[in-house]
């Protein structure tokens, strides 16, 4: 027969991992005195964290990182666009010791909105400036990207570049399958324009639900007035 020890802080951690939720979100690494040594998002969490202990082989700073974990809290969030966000915003504040890719912010992507242009668009950015409002930063270009193209069909703002956009005559291929209102010839106005780049400002600041609300706000209006189609989208 084989003696058992008592249950070693790994053991207990895997526990507690069990009963994560499968949402997407963030979780915090905590070392013995409760400081924060890692943040990370998951379009999972019981599987991400889980991945950390299921006795794969990691790399020496995985391994290392493991081995200093004492606890792990999580934030569960909407959308695994919102897990980006709020990673990325976590990491800025607390710097943890093995997040070491973001130590150097210049080098790290942003996403920045144009708010001095009179139709204002989304770009990504590597150093931040003051021409407008920058959000981030992100652990990877390939997130910026994604967000932003999240963000432009969901408001429906444009993504051409300032020179295409002047030179248009009639709207492109991005206003005909729904996902630009085409300010570019003035099919819609500065004002109600600004209105979908607030609301995505107010996304990236996390203020999702004040969102949902004026889009819902907006949804039965259009619907009061019969133009069932924009209710619709």
């Amino acid at each position: 027969m084989t003696a058992s020890g008592p249950p070693t802080p790994i053991d207990e951690i895997k526990k507690l991992v069990s009963d994560f939720p499968n949402s997407p979100g963030v979780y915090l690494m905590k070392n013995a005195v409760d400081k924060i040594i890692y943040v990370g998002k998951a379009k999972g969490l019981k599987a991400r964290v889980r991945s950390y202990f299921n006795g794969k082989t990691h790399s020496a700073k995985t391994k290392s990182l493991v081995s200093h974990i004492v606890r792990i809290e999580y934030i569960v969030t909407n959308t695994e666009v919102e897990a980006f966000l709020l990673e990325a915003s976590l990491i800025k504040k607390h710097r943890p010791k093995y997040n070491i890719r973001l130590k150097d912010d210049k080098n790290y992507p942003y996403i920045k909105v144009s708010t001095e242009d009179d139709f204002p668009r989304l770009y990504l950015a590597r150093k931040v400036k003051r021409d407008g409002l920058y959000f981030g930063p992100f652990t990877s270009g390939l997130q910026v990207w994604e967000t932003i193209r999240f963000l432009n069909r969901t408001f429906q703002i444009r993504d051409c570049n300032d020179g295409f956009f002047r030179n248009r005559t009639r709207p492109c291929l991005t206003h005909q399958i729904g996902n630009c209102t085409a300010p570019c010839v003035k099919l819609v106005s500065k004002e109600k324009y600004r209105e979908d780049v607030e609301a995505a400002l107010l996304f990236l600041k996390g203020k999702d639900k004040k969102v949902v609300k004026e889009l819902t706000d907006r949804m039965k209006t259009a619907a009061g007035e019969e133009q069932f189609e924009f209710a619709a989208k």
